[in-house]
C-alpha cells in the first residue's frame, strides 16, 4: 500500500517540477536580460558602449576678436560634436570639436539686373578639436580636454594698385575646451541635452601676403541644445 501511495505522489508532483524547470529556461533565455549561476533573477541589459552628443547653440566670444571689421563679430550660431566610450563606470574618454561662424557684408560690388549693389560677404570662424575626458553621474556630466584649436577671418586689403579685395587670414594653434551639461531622457538610449561649453585656443594669422597678427586668441562661451546618445 505505502509503495503504491508513493508512486501516485510521484506522478502528481513530476508535472509540476517540468513546468518549474521550463519557466527558469524561458527567464534565462529572455532577449535584454542575463542570468548568471548563482541566481536567476533578470538583470537588464547594459546600455551603448559609446556616447554621441550633436547639438547646436550660440557663442558669445571673450577676447579681443583680433583683426575683426565690425564690432557684430562677437556673437554669433555654433554646432558641437561630441563622441566617445565609457572607460569605467561614469568616466569616458572620447573627441570633441565645436564651430563658432559670423558672417557680414563687406565691399560692395557692381549693381545687379534690379540696380541693387551686391556686397561680398566676409566670414569670421572659429574651431576647437579636443582630446577630452568626461564622467556622468545620473543625468549630468562634465568634460575637459586640449587639442588644436583655429581661426579663420575674411578681410578687405586694398593693395598699392588697384581697387579693395576680400583676402583671408588664418591660422593653427593649440587650444583647450571644458564644458558640463544634462540631459533629459525621452528614450532609454536617447535624451535631449542642454550644454555649455568654453573654447579657446591660441595662433597666428596668416595671410597670403604675410603673417598679419602673431599670438591671436580666442575664447567663446558656447551653449546649446542638442541629441545625445548614452
Amino acid at each position: 500500500m505505502a509503495r503504491g501511495s508513493t508512486f501516485a505522489l510521484l506522478l502528481l508532483t513530476a508535472p509540476l517540477a517540468s513546468s518549474r524547470t521550463i519557466l527558469a529556461q524561458t527567464a534565462t533565455n529572455a532577449p535584454g536580460v542575463s542570468t548568471d549561476q548563482d541566481s536567476v533573477a533578470a538583470v537588464p541589459a547594459r546600455s551603448l558602449p559609446i556616447f554621441l552628443t550633436l547639438g547646436a547653440g550660440y557663442g558669445l566670444r571673450f577676447d579681443d576678436c583680433t583683426l575683426c571689421t565690425s564690432p557684430e563679430n562677437t556673437e554669433s550660431f555654433t554646432a558641437h560634436l561630441g563622441v566617445g566610450r565609457y572607460l569605467v563606470g561614469g568616466l569616458g574618454i572620447g573627441l570633441d570639436a565645436s564651430v563658432w561662424r559670423r558672417s557680414h557684408p563687406g565691399p560692395l560690388t557692381e549693381a545687379d539686373s534690379t540696380g541693387a549693389p551686391g556686397a561680398i560677404p566676409l566670414v569670421n570662424m572659429l574651431g576647437n578639436g579636443s582630446v577630452s575626458f568626461s564622467y556622468q553621474l545620473w543625468h549630468v556630466y562634465v568634460r575637459g580636454g586640449g587639442g588644436l584649436a583655429w581661426g579663420s577671418q575674411d578681410l578687405e586689403w586694398a593693395p598699392p594698385e588697384g581697387d579693395t579685395v576680400v583676402t583671408n587670414a588664418s591660422g593653427w594653434g593649440v587650444g583647450y575646451s571644458v564644458g558640463a551639461g544634462i540631459t533629459l531622457p525621452v528614450h532609454p538610449m536617447v535624451s535631449l541635452a542642454f550644454f555649455a561649453n568654453w573654447n579657446a585656443g591660441r595662433y597666428d594669422l596668416t595671410a597670403p601676403h604675410g603673417i598679419l597678427a602673431r599670438h591671436a586668441r580666442h575664447e567663446q562661451l558656447e551653449m546649446g541644445v542638442g541629441i545625445s546618445l548614452r
